[in-house]
């Protein structure tokens, strides 16, 4: 069975109507600014967006090929999700999108730093015998997480959207 680590936001879903990727983060911080929590510390932004998802001010709109392809590839591989948001708000965005979340495994990567932090990249795939594919749509986060993965003896293949994996 194939790893399959992946980001969510850019990938599955976007919080902007017209999937646009820049619009995306711009919804999220417009709203962070709105609320007075633009230099508000990571996790009670990270809480805040769960909240505002809740609340509906933060929608959820599904990216169709991405959804098509990950539900396709669910059958071959071990989903493994890499977000920057709370374990509970990835969660709920899958359930949001009909994806199957039973044998999936959901990290917060500020657990452990940042995407742009190697290391955090690192204590995540420790814990794997192997990392097959890396899904990430900022392409510097996509270097960061594979060059990661070479430096522990993988070899994965990196994409900045979702594939459809065949077998």
């Amino acid at each position: 069975m194939t790893n399959l680590f992946s980001d969510l936001g850019g990938v599955v879903y976007s919080f902007d109507s017209t999937l646009d990727p820049l619009k995306h983060q711009s919804i999220f911080n417009d709203l962070l600014h709105k609320n007075n929590l633009d230099k508000a510390p990571l996790k009670t932004i990270l809480e805040f967006e769960w909240n505002s998802i809740l609340k509906g001010d933060l929608k959820i709109y599904p990216i169709k090929s991405g959804i098509d392809n990950l539900l396709e590839n669910q059958k071959t591989s071990k989903l493994i999700i890499i977000s920057t948001s709370l374990v509970k708000t990835s969660k709920l965005i899958l359930e949001t999108l009909n994806i199957p979340t039973v044998g999936v495994e959901v990290f917060d990567i500020s657990d452990f730093g940042s995407k742009k932090d190697k290391k955090a990249w690192q204590q995540i795939f420790m814990e794997y015998t192997r990392v097959d594919v890396i899904v990430e749509d900022d392409p510097q986060n996509l270097l960061v997480a594979t060059n990661a993965a070479f430096d522990l003896g993988f070899k994965p293949v990196a994409h900045l959207a979702m594939p459809l994996l065949t077998k």
